[in-house]
């Protein structure tokens, strides 16, 4: 019997998020650079912290100024007035957009691994062979499927991958929550290499140094089939399917 997919979402209609996903299907570079945004000024507003949005600006137009991308002048002023204005949102929504827009990237442009085509695509889904549950009651942000002959895709959202994965401690210094995603993972690759075919497995995240996290999660976990996806694997995909 075929897998089954249910209780899933839709993907998030945030205008903040709608907007730079539509600056993103244009021109896909500004993933990178959104990203590099992100990463490096991880939190929004902070009036303990004196001149810190005329910081953020500054960061905002060095990154988007920055020669070689040749991003057009109309939608480079857009970025840069987004970007301004979501680091002037409370630290509650900033997070919501942060993760959101990722979530929603990650969603509309993958599959991430090359050997597969994009078919049928849920996020966060109960899945179920007959009525066994693939995992555990927890849900991953989207799993990309075919047919049960071909490899499932799963694609778990972290905006700052070392909050999540640790560099060398052991699994069970997880919180309970983080812990029951990648116990999902686990339990979904054991059963579904054991039953149908294995599943390729990924955390998406703005981060791009994360060697210490992933040796600890391939070497000192045993989990080598888990991987990570950076923002320039995300663009390559992106960039790929964009004429």
């Amino acid at each position: 019997m075929a897998l089954t997919f249910s209780d899933h979402r839709n993907p998030s209609t945030r205008p903040e998020v709608i907007d730079l996903v539509s600056i993103i299907e244009i021109e896909p570079i500004s993933f990178v650079l959104i990203s590099r945004v992100f990463n490096s000024k991880r939190k929004s507003q902070d009036i303990t912290q004196p001149n810190y949005m005329q910081t953020v600006d500054r960061l905002i137009d060095k990154t988007f100024d920055a020669p070689g991308y040749n991003l057009k002048s109309e939608l480079r002023n857009s970025l840069k007035i987004a970007m301004k204005a979501i680091y002037k949102m409370s630290n509650e929504d900033f997070n919501k957009v942060k993760c959101e827009l990722l979530e929603v990237v990650i969603y509309r442009y993958g599959p991430y691994t090359k050997s597969l085509l994009r078919d049928k695509v849920f996020m966060e889904p109960t899945i179920k062979n007959d009525k066994e549950l693939i995992g555990n009651q927890s849900k991953i942000d989207s799993v990309f499927y075919t047919n049960d002959r071909k490899p499932i895709e799963f694609v778990e959202c972290k905006t700052n991958i070392t909050n999540v994965i640790p560099s060398t401690l052991p699994i069970t210094s997880l919180t309970k929550r983080d812990r029951k995603k990648i116990d999902y993972l686990k339990l979904a690759y054991d059963y579904l290499s054991d039953n149908l075919c294995s599943p390729e497995i990924y955390m998406a995240c703005y981060n791009v140094d994360y060697d210490d996290q992933l040796e600890n999660v391939h070497n000192n976990w045993g989990f080598k089939f888990f991987n990570f996806l950076n923002p320039e694997h995300i663009y390559n995909t992106i960039s790929s399917g964009v004429q």
